[in-house]
């Protein structure tokens, strides 16, 4: 299935996100073989006008994304690098950096890994090889630096633990 139901339900009411994500699946699916591509390219560019030049996001179509994927005000001066690999229910906002900032050889390979249901707030960096656990909440206007355990809250400049809740 190319859109998730979890697509559908997290951006019900914001016809404007739903059309994004729809398009960002299409655009995903024709990145899996040779032939989709060539076949896809015409949509491809398509997707990629519509996210760079039309909402001021670049979400590019070879990322890895769960389903459940929320944009919020369009993800407008967002940036998620083609190396993240994201996990359930995550809710992209504005101007959010998500880039591994160069060749880094961390212990995930030269990716950030981000967990299920995800919170990252507006005006956030999360750059590095990083892991990002399950259920935890970046403080907008947050760099985060280091790796995240399941549940923290994280804030600040570098992120530091806030609390933790239970996941």
């Amino acid at each position: 299935m190319i859109v998730y139901k979890e697509d559908i339900s997290a951006n019900r009411g914001n016809l404007k996100s739903l059309l994004f994500v729809v398009c960002f699946r299409i655009s995903h699916w024709m990145t899996h073989s040779r032939w989709r591509r060539i076949v896809g390219a015409p949509w491809r560019l398509f997707y990629k006008f519509l996210s760079e030049w039309v909402y001021g996001c670049e979400l590019k179509d070879v990322t890895q994304v769960g389903p459940g994927l929320q944009i919020f005000h369009f993800g407008r001066g967002s940036v998620v690098e083609d190396v993240a690999v994201i996990g359930r229910n995550f809710g992209l906002r504005f101007n959010v950096t998500i880039a591994v900032g160069g060749k880094v050889d961390g212990p995930h390979g030269n990716c950030i890994v981000i967990g299920d249901n995800v919170h990252v707030g507006p005006s956030s960096t999360i750059i590095g090889s990083i892991v990002i656990g399950d259920g935890a909440i970046v403080a907008p206007g947050s760099v985060v630096v280091k790796d995240v355990e399941p549940g923290a809250v994280v804030g600040g400049n570098p992120a530091k633990v806030i609390r933790i809740n239970k996941v």
